[in-house]
């Protein structure tokens, strides 16, 4: 197939050639929907390993855009007023790495629960979890207590369903303060 460029695409401004797969679920689980993507690109698809790279290619799209979400809603880039590049790039640099701990924690949290909190939690941050709640809680010890009790931190209301990135970074927002003062008051209380 080919498309004409736009005045959005870089290049010479020839038309191009795009390549299509279609990817389908030919036995979805009963009561589902089956999946089906049917995926333009540029990349060759010639061989069936080349179909598969794009189809995975395709499938990391969905990590990314929560990647994202962690940062724009988590870390809260968007409300961060930041009037240059160099601004910005300060506070990337501060952040990515908070939203990429967010993205993990939540994965952890629906892929592991039962995982040791340990995991993903050093012994200060657990005891601080748990002291830190309007009733203290016992130091987390799974996955699960350990992210319920952090978006407790941050404003959750477990009626409310799984926490949010905001309430979710709220709480790692704040338990970054708490470790910052618990670690103050060791080295000069």
């Amino acid at each position: 197939m080919s498309i004409e460029r736009t005045r959005y695409t870089k290049g010479s401004g020839e038309p191009f050639v795009i390549n299509v797969v279609r990817v389908w679920e030919p036995k979805p689980p009963d009561g589902q929907k089956p999946v089906e993507w049917v995926l333009f690109t540029t990349e060759a698809v010639s061989s069936k390993r080349q179909q598969l790279r794009v189809v995975d290619i395709y499938r990391k799209r969905w990590i990314i855009e929560d990647y994202f979400k962690a940062l724009k809603s988590g870390c809260s880039l968007e409300k961060r007023q930041v009037d240059s590049y160099e601004a910005m790039r300060r506070v990337l640099c501060l952040l990515l790495p908070l939203a990429y701990r967010l993205l993990r924690l939540r994965g952890l949290h629906r892929m592991a629960p039962d995982e040791s909190a340990s995991t993903a939690f050093d012994p200060v941050d657990l005891l601080l979890i748990g002291k830190a709640q309007p009733r203290p809680a016992p130091t987390p010890r799974t996955m699960a207590e350990a992210l319920d009790l952090l978006a407790k931190m941050g404003g959750h209301i477990t009626n409310n369903g799984p926490p949010g990135w905001m309430t979710l970074g709220a709480g790692f927002e704040k338990l970054l303060i708490l470790k910052l003062g618990f670690e103050m008051g060791r080295t000069f209380g």
